[in-house]
């Protein structure tokens, strides 16, 4: 199953969803994280030279 990273963001914010054995800042914290080492893999190492770029 998908969720879009806005949706499960809000979804855990509000309480409507959990990770099981976090808290709620907590799982926001790893689900940050793993939105930003997803990014990262994405655009390479050096990603900063991408956006100057653009």
């Amino acid at each position: 199953m998908v969720y879009p990273f806005k949706g499960l963001y809000i979804a855990i914010k509000t309480g409507r969803a959990s990770f099981k054995g976090f808290r709620r800042l907590e799982a926001l914290q790893r689900l940050n994280a793993y939105k930003d080492g997803v990014l990262k893999g994405y655009m390479g190492d050096d990603s900063q030279t991408l956006f100057e770029e653009l």
